[in-house]
């Protein structure tokens, strides 16, 4: 929608830094709360709705409420995440206990650009590699 209204538009998409986002992963991961923390942010069922996939449809689904459970790439598999539209990758491995955060501008030079989809599966890989895993 924000193409539309010359790339500015008050719905489109999550503005944040990378810091803050992979902060929300981890309490994502966390099941609601940070681990070195004592407070919790959100309630553990509401966190398993939106990290766990939405099973009993007749068609075949990989979307949670709040994230998409197909892992990219072939390191993780129980995951949850998001790849923007804009090129971020925001990205859980539930078993591993991994969350990483990778910002980048796919709408560069234009918002044709795609090249960064290609990469995406390589990228989780890689990270996860690092990891050892």
């Amino acid at each position: 929608m924000s193409y539309f209204f010359g790339g500015v538009a008050g719905h489109s998409g999550l503005f944040t830094t990378a810091d803050d986002l992979m902060r929300f992963m981890r309490i994502m991961l966390g099941k609601g709360k940070i681990p070195e923390e004592l407070s919790r942010v959100l309630p553990e069922t509401i966190i398993n709705q939106f990290t766990s996939r939405i099973g009993g449809l007749s068609y075949e689904n990989t979307r949670a409420y709040g994230f998409d459970t197909y892992c990219p790439g072939t390191k993780m598999r129980n995951c949850f995440g998001h790849d923007g539209s804009t090129g971020i990758m925001a990205w859980a491995d539930k078993d591993n206990k991994i969350a990483f955060v990778v910002v980048n501008n796919r709408g560069h030079p234009n918002v044709n650009n795609n090249i960064i989809d290609s990469y995406k599966g390589r990228i989780a890989d890689a990270i996860m590699e690092a990891l050892g895993h």
